[in-house]
């Protein structure tokens, strides 16, 4: 479950800028309520998920080989 909230707000930290240039671009009023058009939310889904199946084995082999160096213990 944890991985679920991590997950939702790594999510919203990725589209919330772009809501909100797209709000801004469209309405070009800066305002704390407004709706979220859908599209750009399947947009951002669409592209977190492309982007782990094109490059998640990377960031994954980097954290697990690169990042931190496993040493037998004797």
């Amino acid at each position: 479950m944890k991985l679920l909230f991590i997950g939702m707000c790594d999510f919203s930290n990725a589209i919330g800028p772009l809501i909100s240039l797209w709000l801004i671009g469209t309405t070009g009023v800066v305002s704390q309520k407004a709706p979220t058009p859908i599209f750009i939310l399947l947009y951002g889904g669409v592209a977190i998920s492309l982007g782990l199946c094109i490059l998640g084995y990377r960031v994954i082999k980097t954290i697990g080989e690169d990042l931190t160096k496993i040493t037998p213990s004797r």
